[in-house]
């Protein structure tokens, strides 16, 4: 992902598979993303979208430029950039739905520490 000042991010990926693109956008949402589609093969794919909302889970977002390579251009100086959701829908076909789903899940209810020699 880059992030473009002032104008929100870009996210490319070439060539991934749905499930790929639906753990990248884990992250910026928040929470898991669960691919739906049944598509099983592999696409390459560009969203510009704005950062306004997006959960950074592991602290702020990291300053632009700081995630490698130049400063793509966004798709059009006039208009504002769209939400991750709308980007999504409008720039790829697909759309993003709120569910609940089951879930695996690891829970640890104890631990102790071993001590170790040096």
């Amino acid at each position: 992902m880059a992030l473009m000042p002032g104008r929100g991010a870009k996210m490319a990926a070439s060539p991934a598979s749905m499930q790929e693109l639906a753990e990248r956008l884990a992250g910026p949402l928040g929470g898991p993303v669960a691919d739906q589609t049944g598509l099983t093969g592999k696409y390459n794919f560009t969203l510009y979208f704005s950062m306004d909302g997006l959960v950074w889970p592991m602290g702020p977002p990291p300053p632009p430029g700081a995630m490698g390579g130049p400063m793509p251009p966004p798709p059009s100086d006039a208009e504002p950039a769209p939400s991750l959701q709308t980007a999504v829908q409008e720039q790829l076909g697909l759309r993003l739905e709120s569910k609940k789903l089951p879930l695996d899940l690891i829970v640890i209810d104890h631990i102790e520490k071993a001590p170790t020699e040096n």
